[in-house]
């Protein structure tokens, strides 16, 4: 599983910033209607939201950059992806 903007490490504040996921099965093909459960980590708690992949095996989120350092991490079937950590400045 990927969470996408790999290179992504600042934002400003109050900004909207897309989020990928993709999602393949062991056989690394893209996985359909996978249930993603990706997270959003700040100074003040944890925000869980839902995705499903289309058959791609690609689902994607928009989340509001928050003031402060963020971090994002998606979940599907027991795997976790990579960590995203956003820096969000001004707004």
């Amino acid at each position: 599983m990927i969470l996408d903007p790999l290179l992504v490490d600042t934002g400003v504040a109050g900004a909207l910033q897309t989020f990928i996921v993709a999602v393949y099965d062991q056989n690394q093909d893209p996985l359909e209607n996978a249930s993603v459960t990706p997270t959003r980590t700040t100074a003040t708690g944890t925000q869980t939201l839902t995705a499903l992949t289309r058959a791609t095996g690609v689902a994607t989120l928009v989340a509001v950059n928050v003031a402060g350092v963020t971090e994002y991490q998606a979940s599907a079937g027991g795997t976790e992806s990579n960590t995203i950590e956003i820096a969000a400045l001004g707004g």
